[in-house]
C-alpha cells in the first residue's frame, strides 16, 4: 500500500468523506458529489455497516505519484521480503506491517 501524508494531500485537493444517507446526497452540489459516502449499509448478515468509522479522504482524478516527494508518503508491504525487492527502485521509505493472523 501506499500512504501518503495528509499535510501534502489537502492542498493538492484532497478532502475528507463526506457520510450521509440519500437525502443528503441530493442536496450536494455535483463538485461535492464525488467526496460522499452512505454512511450505513445493509451487511450481507443483516447487520448495518458503519462506514463512518473509516475516516476516509478522497482525492478525484488521478494523482501523479511522481509529484509526491520522498518525505510525503511511505509505502507499506505485509513481508520483509516485498520491502527489499521495492527498496531498489522506491524513492519512499518502506514499512513492514504484517497482516493479522485469521485474514
Amino acid at each position: 500500500g501506499l500512504a501518503i501524508l495528509r499535510e501534502w494531500l489537502v492542498p493538492h485537493g484532497a478532502r475528507p468523506a463526506i457520510y450521509g444517507d440519500q437525502r443528503q446526497w441530493e442536496r450536494l452540489a455535483a463538485d461535492q458529489q464525488p467526496f460522499f459516502q452512505k454512511a450505513f449499509s445493509r451487511a450481507s448478515a443483516g447487520g448495518l455497516t458503519d462506514w463512518t468509522i473509516e475516516r476516509e479522504w478522497r482525492y478525484v482524478g488521478n494523482l501523479d505519484l511522481q509529484q509526491v516527494p520522498s518525505d510525503a508518503a511511505f509505502l507499506f508491504v505485509p513481508q520483509h521480503r516485498q520491502a527489499l525487492r521495492l527498496a531498489t527502485f522506491s524513492r519512499w521509505p518502506i514499512v513492514v506491517q504484517p497482516v493479522p493472523s485469521g485474514r
